[in-house]
C-alpha cells in the first residue's frame, strides 16, 4: 500500500511537471494572452507536492544519522524554488521587480547547499550510506553491485562536483540576466558541460567495474548512458540558442522536446507501476476478506458443536431427561 501511494504521488508530480513546459511553450510560441500565474499552476502544484513530501520525510528522519539535516536542506531548496517561481510570475506579469530580487531565492538555495556540503561529506555520513547500501544489497541480491563500490574519496568528489556545478550555474546566470556579465550563453553553461563530461567518465568507470569485462554488457550500458546524456546535451544546446537569439531562435516546442520525451517515459512508467501495484493489492484483498469471513463461521460452528455436546437433548439423551 505504501509503494502504491508513493508511485501515485510521484506519477502526479511528474505529470504536473510535464504540463508546465507544455503550457509555457503554447503561451510563448502562439502568443496566448494567458496570465503567467495560470500557466504556472502545474509547477505550483508539483512544487507543493514536493515540499510536502520532503517535509514529511524531514519529520520522520532519525536525528542521529544526519539524514534529518539532509531532509531539512531538501525542504529549504523546495521552498526556495517555489518562491522563485512566484517572483518570476510577478516579473513576467510586468510588476515592478528588480531582476536580482527574482533571483534571490535561487541564491539563498545555493547558499544553503554550500553550508550543507561540509556535513554531507563527513566520514560518518559516508559510513552510514555505505552501511545502508550493503544492507540493501544483502536484502536484494540483484542489487549486489551497490556493495563496496565507492571509496570515501570518490564519495567526496561526487558530492563536491555535484554541488559546485549548479552553484556556479546559478551565480553566472544571475550575473548574466542582471547585465553584470556580458558573455555568450554557452560560457554561462560551462559548469553544465563540465559536469556532463565528469558524469560520462564516472559512468564509464562504473560500467567497467560492474560489468566484469563483458563486452556486450559494456556496450549495452554505454548506449543507455550516451542516450541519456544525449537528451541533456540536446536540451541545453537548444536552450542556449533560444536564450541567445530570442524569438529568432528555435521555438520552445522544439526546445522542450527532450523534456517531453523523458518526462513522458517517466510518467508512463509510473502509471504502469501504479496499475500493477493496484492489481496486486486487489488480489490480496479477497484473501484477507475470506479469512476474516471464515473466522466467525468457524467460531459459530464450534459454538454449535460445543452447545450440542453440552445439551443432553442435542445428544439424544431423552431417557436420562425423563
Amino acid at each position: 500500500f505504501q509503494a502504491l501511494c508513493f508511485a501515485s504521488c510521484f506519477g502526479l508530480i511528474v505529470m504536473f511537471f510535464l504540463m508546465f513546459p507544455i503550457l509555457v511553450a503554447i503561451k510563448v510560441d502562439y502568443h496566448k494572452h494567458w496570465n503567467w500565474f495560470v500557466v504556472c499552476i502545474p509547477a505550483f502544484v508539483a512544487e507543493a507536492f514536493t515540499l510536502c513530501v520532503t517535509y514529511i520525510g524531514c519529520q520522520n528522519r532519525d536525528a542521529t544519522t544526519g539524514e534529518r539535516a539532509c531532509s531539512i536542506a531538501a525542504t529549504l531548496r523546495a521552498a526556495c524554488i517555489m518562491a522563485f517561481t512566484v517572483l518570476m510570475c510577478f516579473k513576467l506579469q510586468e510588476y515592478d521587480l528588480e531582476t536580482w530580487v527574482v533571483c534571490m531565492p535561487l541564491l539563498i538555495m545555493e547558499v544553503v547547499v554550500l553550508f550543507h556540503l561540509p556535513f554531507k561529506v563527513t566520514r560518518e555520513s559516508y559510513v552510514q550510506i555505505k552501511a545502508d547500501r550493503d544492507l540493501e544489497a544483502q536484502q536484494h541480491p540483484e542489487l549486489s553491485f551497490l556493495e563496496d563500490q565507492e571509496t570515501y574519496a570518490e564519495y567526496v568528489t561526487k558530492n563536491v562536483v555535484g554541488t559546485l556545478w549548479h552553484v556556479l550555474l546559478v551565480l553566472l546566470g544571475t550575473l548574466k540576466v542582471t547585465a553584470l556579465l556580458n558573455v555568450h550563453w554557452v560560457i554561462i553553461f560551462t559548469p553544465v558541460w563540465a559536469y556532463l563530461v565528469y558524469k560520462f567518465f564516472t559512468f564509464f568507470c562504473f560500467i567497467r567495474k560492474t560489468s566484469e569485462g563483458s563486452l556486450p554488457v559494456i556496450c549495452c550500458q554505454s548506449c543507455i548512458v550516451l542516450t541519456g546524456l544525449g537528451f541533456v546535451v540536446t536540451f541545453v544546446g537548444l536552450l542556449v540558442q533560444r536564450l541567445e537569439l530570442g524569438d529568432e531562435g528555435p521555438h520552445l516546442c522544439i526546445v522542450f522536446i527532450p523534456i517531453f520525451v523523458v518526462l513522458g517515459l517517466v510518467a508512463c512508467c509510473c502509471l504502469l507501476q501504479t496499475a500493477f501495484l493496484w492489481v496486486k493489492l486487489q488480489e490480496m484483498m479477497p484473501k484477507t476478506d475470506d479469512a476474516s469471513d471464515s473466522t466467525p463461521l468457524m467460531s459459530t460452528q464450534q459454538g454449535n458443536t460445543s452447545g450440542a455436546r453440552g445439551d443432553p437433548r442435542a445428544r439424544g439423551d431423552f431417557a436420562e431427561i425423563d
